[in-house]
């Protein structure tokens, strides 16, 4: 359930989306708020002071860049960076990084243009190199309402090196889309099997989307906390997920 697959931290915790002063936009609403380490305050006692992380914060933004998500993207390119800057308050180390998803890149799931993941920037804390990944999306199609956001978050779990991820750190992948998902069973492709290679020419393609578990499992297994940053409309599917 919701709770089994964000709640991964423990009770000593605040609200991240606190911390950023709210969801995306009036029409984004963050789902199931996840937990990150508690800051603590030096230098300051009653009057005020720095505000810190002791724990390493990584956080991944995976973008949905389908057809439909074209009037969010702009409030996305806009926000995102404002977030990252606010991170960096509380840590000077934090790390972020980007990536995208669109769908499988056949019929009747996608365009041959289309994509299931792709890693736009690994993580960093080069703000300048996080603004250019953001400045250069660019919206896709998509072709059908679902997407690959299951199959996406499959892959970045499986790719935790790539990516950068430290072993120390908080691990947040922040998921942001304004579609339902494609989940397993949902095409006649063979079963996915729950491992880092996109099987298939194009990529993607030779497997079916993963299941619920096999997403749970792997979410886990990298100690991954997902966020997801949902449009009101799709705010019930991603509760009972």
């Amino acid at each position: 359930d919701g709770s089994n697959m964000t709640q991964l931290s423990n009770n000593s915790a605040v609200d991240m989306w606190a911390s950023w002063g709210g969801g995306l936009t009036s029409s984004i609403t963050p789902v199931t708020p996840v937990t990150i380490p508690t800051p603590t305050t030096s230098g300051g006692g009653s009057t005020g002071g720095t505000t810190r992380f002791t724990t390493p914060l990584d956080v991944y933004f995976l973008e949905d860049m389908s057809g439909s998500f074209s009037d969010d993207l702009g409030t996305v390119q806009r926000l995102l960076p404002n977030i990252v800057t606010t991170l960096q308050t509380f840590s000077s180390e934090t790390k972020f990084g980007l990536g995208t998803f669109v769908d499988k890149p056949m019929y009747p799931y996608g365009s041959t243009s289309d994509y299931v993941y792709r890693n736009d920037l690994s993580l960093t804390t080069s703000l300048s190199s996080f603004q250019s990944a953001v400045s250069g999306l660019r919206i896709l199609s998509g072709a059908d309402t679902p997407e690959a956001q299951l199959e996406a978050l499959l892959q970045v779990a499986n790719h935790t090196s790539d990516i950068g991820f430290r072993s120390d750190s908080k691990k947040v992948v922040v998921l942001s889309t304004d579609a339902s998902y494609h989940v397993g069973g949902s095409s006649t492709l063979p079963a996915n099997n729950g491992d880092g290679v996109l099987d298939g020419t194009p990529a993607g393609t030779g497997e079916d989307y993963p299941t619920v578990e096999q997403l749970r499992s792997d979410l886990l297994a990298a100690n991954i906390i997902p966020l997801f940053a949902v449009t009101s409309d799709q705010v019930s599917t991603y509760q009972s997920l």
